[in-house]
């Protein structure tokens, strides 16, 4: 018995094929994937540093998480906008 992996999936549906070949959909994960991890982030490392007594300013919040944020979009990107035929 063959793995229903997308690409046999798509390939049984054209319904599938459609969803799993739009671009916007690629995007909104490339956002969800880059976006959710680095709030988690900020989140914890903003919680350790004011545990510590040495809180951060919201400036450099914003920096950490807009550069966790692009690192993840930058790493992600390649694996989520892939074609796959």
């Amino acid at each position: 018995m063959a793995a229903l992996t997308p690409g046999v999936v798509s390939k049984l549906n054209p319904l599938a094929q459609s969803a799993a070949g739009s671009v916007g959909a690629r995007l909104i994960g490339l956002a969800i994937a880059s976006v959710v991890p680095a709030v988690f982030w900020m989140i914890l490392i903003e919680t350790a540093a004011t545990w510590l007594g040495a809180p951060f300013a919201l400036h450099t919040i914003w920096i950490m998480g807009s550069a966790i944020t692009v690192f993840l979009a930058v790493v992600c990107a390649p694996l989520i906008m892939r074609h796959s035929a």
